[in-house]
């Protein structure tokens, strides 16, 4: 009673396999807009603390 079911799932988990795998891949399209500009103004704005704070760690890892 199983056997029939567990054919099933592995002859359609081949079959998703094979389509998959052979289905064109789609390319992603990055676009910039006005919300990633205000980021990158932000991180770069941000930056000089970011690498105080990594000095920090990279001290404190010394100390140990």
């Amino acid at each position: 009673m199983r056997s029939p079911f567990i054919v099933g799932l592995i002859i359609g988990a081949v079959l998703a396999a094979l389509v998959a795998y052979f289905l064109p891949a789609r390319e992603t399209t990055i676009t910039r807009d006005v919300r990633t500009e205000e980021i990158r103004e932000d991180v770069s704005i941000v930056r000089p603390w970011v690498n105080e704070l990594k000095d920090l760690k990279e001290l404190k890892d010394l100390r140990k």
